[in-house]
């Protein structure tokens, strides 16, 4: 057919891109051992891929054993508001993954951290910035 064209679409070999992942809430209080639901918000995009498909794959911790943390949906875990043995404050990681159709995949992550203070005394603990006069 003199007017058949063959047009060559590379393959798609680049993953997303991940530009942001936040979890609410990012701090946890007080540290009563009781299960807190989190949730995960993720921002990525991809050259190819309008939709990008995300989720989170797992929770980590700098303690604890297997039942403080557990993912609950594709944005969603719980995790156990408490101290480390220790007495160290624990953080969980929350890792998600992102796909696009071609298959490439990345990762990202945030954290959520257990305090052992208040959100008032946090905030009164805050420096200050005080402008002195000359």
């Amino acid at each position: 057919d003199p007017a058949a064209v063959a047009v060559y679409v590379p393959p798609d070999t680049t993953a997303p891109v991940i530009a942001g992942v936040v979890a609410a809430p990012g701090t946890i209080w007080p540290p009563n051992g009781k299960m807190v639901g989190v949730t995960v918000s993720v921002t990525a995009t991809d050259d190819v891929d309008a939709t990008p498909q995300c989720s989170l794959s797992s929770v980590l911790s700098n303690g604890g054993g297997p039942y403080d943390a557990a993912v609950t949906g594709q944005f969603s875990a719980d995790v156990r508001a408490e101290k480390n043995a220790d007495g160290s404050l624990r953080t969980y990681t929350l890792k998600v993954a992102c796909r696009d159709a071609a298959g490439n995949k990345s990762w990202g992550s945030t954290t959520v951290a257990v305090t052992k203070d208040s959100p008032s005394a946090r905030k009164a603990l805050a420096p200050a910035f005080v402008m002195a006069k000359r």
